[in-house]
């Protein structure tokens, strides 16, 4: 083994004045000793030990481990986040990490990294790090990962140019000039592989959906576009786990509602709970008790208008259900609008139709994390109306006041986690907090 690699590999390890000597074989290892030099003295403080090289593995679990070590800027890991690691990345549940580990050792995936006392005999620590097969591996991969995107760049690019000078309508025009901005996306920045995945996936979508708007299927339901696309069994399938995230980036960048590009149906019914006055268009859809608008009728909706005195956006159900069957949304004239625990394109869609944001807009959410995600998310679908008030409660036992984005984010990092269905209240706080 060539100790350049040392010097170029492994240069992290060094500390000030310490330096690798000339690697040695002893009982099939390789060993590299890392020496510190003062004015008096020359001591050995620790050597890197590597098994000689086996042929590279082709177990998936190995390339997922050594890319995860590889992103540390030095890739010194103890047993326990090694084990931690391998957890993480195993998809089989039960794994034996300790066996892995000495796995990666004897064919070289793994170095071992020791650490001396001062007497440069006795063993101080032993630490982990990714071994010259480890890096070869690596290296394989990202070889493979670079001809398997040029594969995929002659072949989708190629998809694109023969849309170029075609005659195509509105939609198909929108949707050529958002594929040649996402081509220019993809060809130009550098972007982590997680990134770059979802660029090219979604650059896919959009050339699907420009062969059914040039094929004559200018209206379609959402399973047609993977079904058309691909040509295959489980095609229709292909786009659904990250549909949410497609639609929302394709309105965002398009800037035109999904009928305007040829969307009949999105495959599913999604419904939105609530309780109050609400219009859509000319027609009246106030409801005293719990009603659902399907994400259907709120996207061929125009304008959607309430007459409510303030609306309350809760994350959960429960505050919804309490509310109305307590009378209480009828009595003091509030629309109460539920997410579900998950903020889809039907949710964001309503609130960003309705007209009237002049009114009091009250945000009701899970006082942890990802309720703050959703109370973040729906502050911007709003466009921060002058009149917006998150719930706060010091008490945790029910809701007590309104207060600013800023004051929710304290109450979540500075108290305990609770759910909404812990503090619903009654008619008599509710009275307190919520007003116009």
């Amino acid at each position: 083994m060539q100790d350049s690699i040392f010097h170029n590999n492994y240069r992290f390890l060094l500390r000030k004045d310490e330096y690798f000597s000339v690697s040695y074989e002893s009982n099939s290892q390789i060993y590299c000793d890392v020496l510190k030099e003062s004015k008096r003295t020359l001591r050995k403080i620790g050597s890197l030990r590597i098994t000689k090289e086996h042929e590279i593995t082709q177990e998936k679990i190995w390339i997922e481990v050594i890319k995860a070590l590889s992103k540390k800027k030095n890739p010194l890991f103890t047993k326990e986040i090694l084990v931690t690691i391998f957890t993480n990345k195993s998809k089989a549940g039960n794994i034996d990490s300790p066996n892995l580990i000495i796995k990666g050792i004897k064919t070289g995936l793994l170095a071992e990294w020791i650490r001396y006392g001062k007497d440069g005999r006795v063993i101080k620590n032993i630490e982990y790090t990714i071994g010259p097969m480890g890096y070869r591996l690596i290296e394989n991969y990202r070889l493979q990962e670079t001809e398997q995107l040029e594969n995929w760049k002659n072949e989708w690019f190629t998809a694109l140019t023969k849309y170029m000078g075609a005659d195509l309508n509105y939609a198909a025009t929108i949707l050529f000039e958002l594929a040649v901005r996402q081509q220019q996306i993809i060809m130009d920045t550098h972007l982590s592989s997680y990134k770059l995945n979802k660029h090219m996936l979604y650059f896919q979508f959009i050339i699907h959906l420009l062969e059914l708007q040039t094929q004559g299927k200018e209206e379609f339901d959402w399973k047609e576009i993977g079904a058309v696309g691909y040509q295959e069994i489980g095609g229709s399938k292909m786009y659904d786990s990250e549909k949410e995230w497609l639609l929302e980036r394709l309105q965002e960048d398009t800037n035109v509602s999904l009928d305007q590009l040829g969307f009949i149906s999105l495959g599913q019914i999604v419904s939105v709970y609530y309780s109050g006055s609400i219009s859509l268009d000319e027609t009246n859809r106030d409801s005293n008790t719990i009603s659902a608008l399907t994400d259907y009728e709120i996207n061929n909706a125009n304008i959607i208008h309430t007459s409510s005195n303030f609306i309350i956006i809760t994350e959960n159900r429960s505050p919804l259900v309490k509310m109305a069957i307590k009378g209480w949304t009828k009595s003091r004239n509030v629309l109460v609008i539920c997410c579900d625990g998950q903020l889809r394109s039907a949710h964001k869609s309503l609130l960003q139709k309705i007209k009237n944001k002049d009114i009091p807009i009250y945000i009701w959410v899970d006082y942890d994390k990802s309720g703050l995600d959703i109370a973040k998310s729906l502050q911007n679908i709003l466009g921060n109306p002058p009149d917006l008030k998150f719930v706060l409660s010091k008490s945790l036992t029910e809701p007590e006041k309104g207060g600013t984005i800023n004051d929710l984010k304290d109450q979540i990092f500075q108290g305990r986690m609770i759910e909404q269905e812990q503090m619903l209240g009654s008619t008599i706080q509710w009275d307190s907090v919520f007003h116009n």
